[in-house]
């Protein structure tokens, strides 16, 4: 009887230690998306998109950790960066094992949103065209899927001629 008291403590504390164990990993996981590069074509400088609105999950030893994370509009951000393009170009963006993505050109006018244009985008290849537009200052925005969840990023770019 003694043994199987023994046995049963063992087992008792391996659990707590695997409860413990997970309470710590989930309050030092990042949950989070990876940040988001955007390379020009023909080009080795990298440029940070800025990361916006998520929901995100990641999982845990025993449980999930989810995130949802909201942020300003793209129109509202102070870009640091502006990635200069012409019409035409491919814009890359680096793998985090996306499974889906979609982007789009923000119209604005006097710092609002009046439109979104959507552009051709390319998961396999990873990439996004720069459509045809007069020369100007303009806000690509790029929706990501992953089976952790969905993000958008988004950029300042400079159409030149």
């Amino acid at each position: 009887m003694k043994k199987s008291w023994k046995i049963l403590a063992v087992i008792f504390i391996v659990v707590i230690m695997v409860f413990i164990v997970d309470a710590i990993y989930c309050r030092i996981v990042k949950v989070e998306p990876d940040d988001l590069y955007l390379t020009k074509e023909n080009s080795e400088e990298n440029v940070q998109a800025t990361k916006g609105s998520y929901v995100w999950e990641e999982k845990g030893i025993i449980r999930n950790i989810s995130v949802a994370a909201d942020s300003i509009g793209p129109t509202n951000i102070d870009y640091n960066k502006k990635i200069e393009v012409k019409s035409g170009d491919k814009v890359y963006f680096n793998d985090c094992n996306w499974t889906g993505v979609g982007a789009s050109l923000v119209l604005q006018k006097d710092g609002k949103e009046i439109a979104s244009l959507p552009i051709e985008s390319n998961l396999e290849e990873r990439y996004i065209v720069i459509p045809q537009l007069v020369a100007d200052d303009y806000i690509i925005k790029i929706d990501l899927k992953s089976e952790k969840g969905e993000v958008w990023y988004s950029a300042k770019i400079k159409i030149t001629e």
